[in-house]
């Protein structure tokens, strides 16, 4: 039976921490509307996902999302691990794992193109969605009591 393993370089590690820092200045760069508001980390996270594979772009986004879980105040609300109940959290965890997917979709066989890299980015914008929006429905509905 084989062991995964993985190795990580100093610049692999310097990669994630910049990209962490990147989404987290892109929290406070904001389009306001009602409920959820736009913001950079969409950005940030795919491109994480793009530039640094699906392992690293997750890990990337898995420390800015300990980071603001600890207490630092780098979500776009504030931080704590009371986070977790408000109802746009949802659309953090899905920044982890859609940055997994437009990183898995680019690094894919084949020759890398622009409608690929595309493809990428609007699969991992699905996956934000998705997770977010079902996320915001049950904190909305069963825990807020606010259809």
């Amino acid at each position: 039976m084989s062991q995964l393993s993985f190795t990580w370089n100093t610049r692999d590690l310097v990669l994630c921490g910049l990209f962490s820092a990147l989404i987290a200045a892109g929290a406070f760069i904001k389009i306001p509307i009602p409920v959820v508001s736009f913001t950079l980390q969409f950005l940030f996270t795919t491109l994480a996902g793009l530039l640094l594979g699906a392992r690293l772009g997750a890990l990337s986004v898995a420390i800015y999302l300990m980071t603001g879980l600890i207490g630092l105040p780098v979500f776009a609300n504030g931080g704590g691990l009371s986070y977790i109940l408000q109802p746009s959290f949802g659309y953090l965890i899905g920044f982890c794992l859609g940055s997994y997917v437009t990183g898995t979709i680019a690094s894919m066989k084949g020759k890398l193109s622009f409608q690929k890299l595309c493809a990428a980015g609007a699969a991992g914008l699905m996956v934000v969605y998705f997770i977010g929006m079902i996320y915001y429905y049950v904190i909305a509905n069963f825990y807020i009591d606010q259809p």
